[in-house]
């Protein structure tokens, strides 16, 4: 995967008339980290799961190299690695 660069463009999805993405763009080039930052409801979940395919945009595309993510979900489902961690910050507080 040497060489491939994530773009989400424009990214949107809504539930109804809740929109839980608005617009999002973004890069992250080969050797880049990145990161979602944002408090409880800000819709970084919902962006991720649209990313490895598991929810379709209502609009917008994602690509990681010559993959079309949203046309070609079962791809971002081959590429991907996705778990989910649930910790309290309550366990931290003493």
């Amino acid at each position: 995967m040497d060489g491939w660069t994530f773009h989400a463009e424009l990214v949107t999805k809504t539930f109804g008339e809740f929109r839980a993405n608005d617009e999002i763009s973004l890069e992250v080039r080969p050797g880049e980290v990145g990161g979602l930052l944002g408090p409880n409801g800000a819709g970084k979940t919902t962006l991720v799961k649209q990313i490895i395919g598991l929810l379709k945009p209502t609009s917008g595309g994602l690509r990681l190299g010559p993959y079309d993510l949203v046309e070609d979900p079962a791809a971002a489902r081959q590429l991907r690695s996705y778990s989910m961690m649930m910790r309290s910050l309550d366990a931290l507080r003493d």
